[in-house]
């Protein structure tokens, strides 16, 4: 006999587990979500190439069986997910400290000219980085970023097979909505920095908390101002925290268009301000997400 509640819940709910890896050796960023929302699936599987500054894209979607495992209610537990079709496959699975992605898109051509795209990477968090879980005020909504975490795995592109570089980060965005819930409202930009000892994952909201990071610990900051061209990627985009903690300059190489709202990818560089030290940062890799309402301002 189906679960009622865990049917009701589907058919009132949205969720999404979103996972992005990035080699900045070789220039890409590989971005996969798996998301139910009404019933239906809604997968992608994206490929960012900063140096030749374009985007390729898979997408699916199907018909969720009331009988099908739910996806997880916390970003901390351990679990599994698989979608496969004729289009792509995506395995995410958490074990421990480790996130395990399987990744296919064979028919996905790439920038390069490249068909096909096969990963087989696996993420590891901080053991001792607090993972913090954001509930909307109202109780409608949870989410949580888990940032930075070191990657390590093979990409295959086309007929080629390579490691990923040393110094290859990744991040994962975990995403629960209730009942009707809320459309993203405001700019983010999440990014990571390999310059330091270890990686360090930055988090810039426009109408929320911003924080840093990094080994031992996150430090908090204010909500922070965006300035942007009307097209999003002909000229740099400025960020700066409201107690002028974090300046930052972001490069955009690349557009993609996905469901949460258009996210620009490129490089920052900027300082932040830790006490009385302050910390520069020449290249992080990331993305700036920009909501519907915010297209064209």
């Amino acid at each position: 006999m189906n679960d009622i509640s865990g049917i009701w819940q589907r058919r009132n709910s949205s969720a999404s587990d979103i996972y992005y890896f990035t080699d900045p050796e070789k220039g890409f960023t590989v971005r996969a979500e798996y998301s139910e929302s009404k019933l239906r699936t809604a997968n992608s599987i994206s490929f960012i190439d900063y140096r030749r500054h374009e985007t390729a894209t898979e997408k699916s979607s199907c018909r969720i069986k009331l009988s099908s495992p739910a996806m997880p209610e916390s970003p901390d537990i351990e679990s599994g997910i698989t979608y496969s079709d004729s289009r792509m496959t995506m395995t995410f699975v958490r074990r421990d400290i480790r996130r395990l992605l399987l990744i296919t898109a064979p028919y996905l051509r790439l920038p390069s000219g490249e068909t096909g795209l096969k990963c087989d990477i696996t993420l590891q968090e901080e053991d001792n980085l607090e993972n913090k879980v954001h509930e909307a005020e109202d109780g409608t909504e949870k989410s949580a970023v888990i940032i930075p975490m070191e990657a390590e795995g093979r990409i295959f592109t086309g007929d080629r097979i390579e490691a990923l570089g040393i110094d290859s980060t990744g991040l994962f965005e975990w995403r629960r909505t209730y009942g009707k819930g809320a459309a993203l409202k405001s700019l983010t930009a999440a990014a990571i920095s390999s310059e330091q000892p270890l990686p360090l994952g930055i988090l810039m909201n426009e109408n929320g908390i911003s924080s840093i990071r990094k080994e031992g610990g996150v430090r908090e900051y204010g909500k922070c101002s965006f300035i942007f061209p009307d097209d999003p990627l002909s000229a740099a985009w400025q960020i700066k925290e409201e107690n002028g903690k974090m300046q930052f300059i972001m490069s955009p190489c690349a557009l993609l268009r996905t469901g949460n709202g258009d996210e620009v990818y490129g490089v920052f560089s900027g300082t932040i301000a830790d006490g009385s030290m302050e910390t520069e940062i020449k290249e992080a890799y990331g993305f700036i997400r920009m909501p519907a309402k915010e297209k064209g301002k």
